[in-house]
């Protein structure tokens, strides 16, 4: 495809909005109220196989890249893990034994959006891809604070978005907690899908543009995504923490070699100063969102008020971690990954909560259900598949390494997987992202803001 045939200006005008929509769904997924069972990704990756077969067809070849062969053998190897776990220890709960479904639903999913995202516009890039995902985020926040603050917003939304596809287990227990919820994005689910997106908003800032009002457009999407992101769920902040370090490891060269990132640093500053006031005034006189600022933030507030750095979630993190007492458990694991009584009718043990031995701490879920096997073979997946993104788009390699550094820290606290997010760029056209790449550095040959050495 030609990368400058794109759609006439109405067109694309008139299809973004679908493909933003389209992209949320994927991104946080959801089933409908009168669709229960069926979520939003489970339907676009229906669409994607019989996009698969036509694009195969239309190519004449059936011909798989090795790279995402090499993905697929990786899972395939967790999914094994799993089922050995599952047969040795005669239990039922395949939530990793079938994990090779799962990332081919993704992937196929994944499919939809990027190919969608190429018709409109004539090409298909990871930089363009980024853009949709921090657009997506953005619309979430908003619809959060939509939903938390009119009435009929957050009706309509409750009758008509099922549980979320249990991402939320009570819209009413949430407000009541002070956390606000998207439509689809809440809990540690949304905070897993904003932390990448404020890496990419990092590295979009530093490397996507020299225009001074897109960087500025950037770091204030940056802040409300940080802000909002967090009273929704405050698994955000570790995108947060790991953007800064982004721009302190490839900031600090563009700092002193561009005079126009100078003048960005020093409006960026003015708007926080412009902000910070705007903030405590909503804190001191608006109710909803002194509850909301103030559970986002919890442990910072904590930690000026009382000394101590605590926060309801790390306390109950804290009674967590209990570590196996035998060695097959180590190894192979116990073959559950939820509550047995749900998953189990076998089982005749008692239940602890909604997760196994009442851990919700991602690693030792891990090693409870398929062993230190399984958590080997699970991270050197994610390995392979960071990996495959580098090499196919080496100029990201700093943005892919922290994007899979957040699954491993969030890990720490809750199982994720954060696949769905490399999904999208395993499906972007090596050749489609170079040439975006190549016009990017022909426009940015005059004045623009030099490459950070990575």
């Amino acid at each position: 495809m030609d990368f400058y045939t794109s759609k006439s200006s109405s067109l694309k005008l008139a299809l973004t909005p679908v493909a933003l929509v389209l992209t949320s769904f994927y991104l946080f997924p959801f089933e409908f109220s009168f669709a229960v069972g069926y979520n939003t990704k489970m339907v676009m990756a229906g669409v994607g196989l019989i996009l698969l077969c036509f694009q195969m067809a239309s190519r004449r070849s059936a011909m798989i890249d090795m790279d995402l062969v090499n993905v697929i053998m990786w899972a395939g190897i967790v999914s094994l893990c799993g089922v050995l776990s599952v047969l040795y220890n005669n239990t039922t709960d395949f939530a990793y034994g079938s994990y090779i479904v799962s990332m081919a639903v993704w992937l196929s999913a994944a499919n939809v959006v990027v190919s969608f995202i190429r018709y409109i516009h004539g090409y298909v890039s990871v930089r363009l891809v980024c853009k949709y995902l921090i657009a997506v985020c953005v619309m979430q926040c908003v619809a959060a604070l939509l939903i938390n603050n009119f009435d009929s917003v957050r009706i309509v939304v409750n009758t008509y978005v099922s549980r979320f596809a249990s991402t939320v287990s009570s819209g009413n227990s949430l407000t009541e907690a002070g956390r606000l919820y998207g439509i689809g994005a809440a809990l540690d689910v949304a905070g897993s899908r904003f932390s990448p997106v404020l890496i990419m908003i990092a590295y979009c800032i530093i490397r996507g543009t020299s225009n001074m009002r897109q960087m500025l457009g950037f770091f204030l999407c940056f802040i409300f995504i940080v802000i909002v992101g967090c009273s929704i769920s405050r698994t955000t902040l570790v995108g947060a923490f790991l953007a800064f370090l982004y721009w302190i490891l490839a900031a600090r060269d563009l700092f002193k070699a561009d005079s126009r990132f100078r003048k960005f640093f020093m409006v960026a500053m003015s708007s926080l100063i412009v902000a910070i006031p705007v903030i405590i005034y909503l804190y001191n006189t608006n109710g909803s969102f002194h509850n909301s600022f103030r559970f986002a933030f919890e442990g910072f507030f904590n930690f000026f008020e009382t000394g101590s750095w605590e926060t309801g979630s790390t306390d109950i993190l804290k009674t967590m971690y209990k570590f196996p007492e035998d060695i097959k458990t180590w190894i192979i694991g116990d073959g559950y990954f939820a509550d047995p009584i749900k998953t189990d009718p076998y089982y005749t043990g008692v239940s602890l909560s909604a997760f196994y031995m009442g851990i919700d701490v991602g690693y030792l879920r891990f090693i409870y259900y398929f062993g230190l096997l399984g958590l080997i073979a699970f991270i050197i997946y994610f390995l392979k598949v960071t990996n495959v993104c580098i090499s196919c788009f080496p100029v990201y390699r700093l943005m892919f390494i922290l994007i899979v550094a957040v699954n491993f820290i969030v890990w720490l606290k809750v199982s994720t997987d954060i696949f769905l997010v490399f999904a999208l760029f395993l499906c972007i056209s090596k050749e489609d992202n170079d040439a975006y790449e190549e016009r990017m550095l022909r426009e940015a040959e005059n004045g623009a803001l030099p490459v950070a050495e990575e």
